[in-house]
């Protein structure tokens, strides 16, 4: 696999989870050019996004711009239409990954319109852009959300009549349509990843195994949603951003031809999990043995915007790159475990 060297990859998000760790692999084990596009918002501390960008050596403290020998980093929001056309008339791009995105379910009762300009409008100027600017391939983050509970498991990418039980997750489903109703008119090469229950060092604070870690190691309140009982496909983020640097690999060199009906068929969706659910309150019981012990743990009922389980078919994955998700649970939490540890 040698497609990324010497290649320039768009890294939208770059600041978050997934984009980070993608950031590190990428800078580890290829030779390309990374640009970083984020814009440090406040839905979660800023100052562990900020930590992560000082970890790949770019320093944002006094800069909206920062320039590294291999990175870019630009202070920008994906929803600002002039900015996005900047960029990327400044710099010959190859590859983009749009990883910027409102998260969480819950946090979309309380403020919906920031999932229609970071997962609708944003995610809209990165496909325009990308078509315009004849990018090799278009990565973007879906999420495995979009299933809701009536889908058969283990959830497979050709399942129908989707029905998600959030906005959040209603966002996602329309950028996986926009995505294809978009390649197909272009020649635009888009890949759409549905991430299952992403968890790791440098992680999200909201998401439960990390507020769970915080909460037993502050000795604060915490809660379990569901009774314990939900399943959810943890997946390890080495094996998160693995699947990605092979779909990259993979996919970017292709370009597909226009088929009899007049239409590119340039259009892929990947399931990105670990085809192994666990119980969340065994979850629960590792971090407890490891961090705690809890102090004020309460046991309420799941929200009705809350999946029962989650479950990754990944069999369309591995015949594609040879590779699917498979870090157990107790490997994946002990390096976390060891990471939350030592960070502040």
């Amino acid at each position: 696999m040698n497609y990324l060297a010497g290649k320039t990859v768009l890294i939208t998000g770059g600041a978050g989870f997934i984009g980070y760790h993608l950031a590190k692999k990428l800078l580890d084990e290829s030779t390309c050019k990374i640009i970083i596009v984020d814009n440090l918002n406040d839905y979660y501390r800023v100052d562990l996004k900020k930590d992560r960008l000082k970890d790949l050596g770019v320093d944002p403290s006094s800069v909206d711009t920062h320039k590294t020998s291999r990175i870019v980093f630009y202070k920008a929001n994906i929803a600002d239409t002039q900015a996005m056309h900047t960029l990327f008339g400044e710099h010959e791009i190859n590859v983009v990954v749009n990883l910027a995105a409102q998260a969480g379910v819950r946090y979309a009762k309380k403020n919906p319109r920031a999932y229609v300009e970071s997962n609708i409008d944003g995610f809209f100027n990165i496909m325009q852009q990308s078509a315009d600017h004849n990018v090799d391939i278009c990565l973007y983050a879906s999420s495995s959300s979009v299933y809701g509970n009536t889908t058969p498991i283990p959830f497979k990418e050709t399942a129908d009549g989707l029905m998600p039980l959030s906005f959040y997750a209603a966002t996602k489903l329309s950028g996986e349509l926009m995505a294809c109703a978009y390649s197909q008119a272009t020649s635009l090469h888009c890949v759409g990843l549905r991430f299952f229950n992403v968890y790791g060092p440098w992680g999200r604070p909201d998401m439960a195994y990390y507020s769970w870690s915080t909460a037993i190691r502050d000795k604060l309140p915490l809660a379990i949603h569901g009774q314990g009982k939900m399943l959810r496909d943890m997946t390890y983020i080495d094996d998160v951003t693995e699947a990605m640097f092979r779909l990259m690999e993979h996919y970017a060199p292709m370009r597909s031809p226009i088929n009899p009906k007049g239409i590119y068929n340039n259009h892929e969706i990947f399931n990105i999990g670990n085809s192994s659910p666990v119980i969340i309150q065994d979850v629960f019981d590792y971090l407890n043995k490891k961090i705690g012990p809890s102090e004020q743990t309460a046991y309420v009922e799941k929200g009705a915007d809350e999946a029962d389980k989650t479950y990754a078919d990944t069999s369309k994955l591995r015949r594609a790159i040879g590779f699917a998700p498979d870090t157990s649970m107790q490997d994946g939490l002990e390096k976390f475990v060891d990471w939350f540890k030592h960070y502040k």
